[in-house]
């Protein structure tokens, strides 16, 4: 016991040390977080919750629906496409790494069109290596022709004998045969610059790593072409509708309680508000899930969530100008309605308001494609003008929306 003291003040020390990695630190870096301007809209994100909404939270929280529905959008890493915006100078450099690294159908492609602006003369060769490619073309089948350029006697010096070069060739291709690609292959050894004749833009490679293309685009960068790098965000739950990013610590800035969830029973939850905006279908499918499920499920399958009927009163059918009549949802084939309560209000209000965030510097969302060009504008005629009916937004099947109501004057204020 002479070195309890030291024990003590050791297990202090530990406990102290730990307690200020793992909560003093956290939250003093998450605490200090502060809306930022998105990327994406250019918007503060993200803005506090309406009153209702915040009220809806905490009924989502006491019935416990964290348990089964998660709010967390997660994200496989990473991949990327390559797209060749330009050749540049270096045709003859660009042509070798295309057609021995990276794309050799797109070289030789390249090979077979410059065939189609024949004749083609390949200067300089000497007496071999003529005799060798003119062996090798007319095997592929192609046309050609060979001419001797006698080169002159080079200048000499007084009283020394005038040296001679050896005399070069020209080889003069007039038809490709019926191989053309044979022949473009051949080409591209003694000629690598008819591959790098592509019509840009082309994409050369997708699905790379990002090692993968560090290298490649390094490649084509020091041959003076011109790249395009496209990230694209991969992830089970973005394939599926859920949200069109991954989800950071910003998106829960104003939640007092975070509900990312324990687990997944049903379908995240993080843009429910993006994937369905009736106020209907969302009180809808509390009273009964399995009302909407089995109208819109491919399976037949019907919903495991539970049912919420506690929060929705039940009454006989009402006629215009009942209380609560306009608030009411009445159900195909039922001869009884259904009556929203405060609480039942409140939760669809939290669940529209989870919507996906734009995108950020963290988490950047994929770029929508370019809208098509709008049509040319014409004077419409009088039938046209008529005929065109209003569209009208869809309802679900199994429920029937409440009839509209007259407004009635506002209460006098207090």
């Amino acid at each position: 016991m002479n070195h309890g003291p030291l024990l003590f003040l050791s297990a202090l020390f530990s406990l102290s040390l730990s307690w200020f990695g793992f909560v003093f630190i956290p939250t003093w870096q998450l605490g200090g977080d502060q809306p930022e301007e998105s990327v994406e809209t250019g918007q503060t994100y993200p803005s506090p919750r309406p009153g209702l909404a915040q009220q809806g939270a905490e009924v989502y929280r006491a019935n416990g629906c964290y348990y089964c529905h998660s709010q967390q959008v997660t994200q496989e890493p990473s991949d990327f496409d390559l797209t060749l915006t330009a050749t540049g100078p270096n045709l003859a450099a660009l042509g070798r790494v295309l057609s021995e690294e990276v794309r050799p159908d797109l070289a030789q492609a390249a090979a077979v069109n410059a065939l189609g602006r024949l004749p083609m003369e390949i200067k300089g060769l000497d007496r071999e290596f003529t005799e060798y490619l003119t062996n090798k073309l007319m095997e592929a089948g192609a046309t050609l022709k060979v001419a001797t350029v006698v080169a002159a006697p080079a200048a000499a010096k007084p009283g020394e004998v005038p040296a001679h070069p050896g005399d070069s060739f020209t080889v003069i291709l007039t038809s490709a045969g019926k191989t053309p690609a044979d022949v473009a292959k051949l080409l591209l050894r003694i000629r690598p610059s008819l591959g790098g004749g592509l019509t840009v833009p082309v994409v050369l490679a997708r699905g790379l790593s990002k090692d993968d293309l560090d290298k490649l685009n390094k490649k084509l960068t020091t041959a003076g072409a011109k790249t395009l790098v496209k990230m694209n965000l991969r992830g089970v739950d973005m394939d599926r509708g859920w949200g069109r990013r991954r989800s950071v610590a910003l998106d829960y800035l104003y939640d007092p309680v975070v509900m990312v969830g324990a687990q997944r029973m049903g379908p995240d939850l993080s843009n429910i508000g993006d994937r369905q905006h009736s106020r209907v279908w969302h009180l809808s499918h509390l009273f009964d899930p399995r009302i909407i499920t089995s109208e819109e499920s491919n399976a037949g399958v019907d919903s495991l969530m539970p049912a919420y009927p506690y929060l929705f009163t039940k009454r006989p059918r009402s006629t215009p100008g009942t209380p609560g009549y306009q608030q009411a949802i009445r159900l195909v084939g039922e001869q009884f309605e259904i009556v929203p309560k405060p609480e039942a209000e409140a939760l669809v209000a939290y669940l529209q308001s989870l919507r996906s965030g734009p995108g950020l510097v963290e988490a950047p969302t994929p770029k929508a494609p370019a809208p098509a060009a709008p049509p040319v504008a014409t004077a419409p005629t009088a039938a046209t003008a008529t005929s065109v009916p209003a569209v009208t937004p869809a309802k679900p099947a199994a429920v029937v929306t409440p009839a509209p109501e007259a407004p009635k004057p506002a209460p006098p204020a207090k």
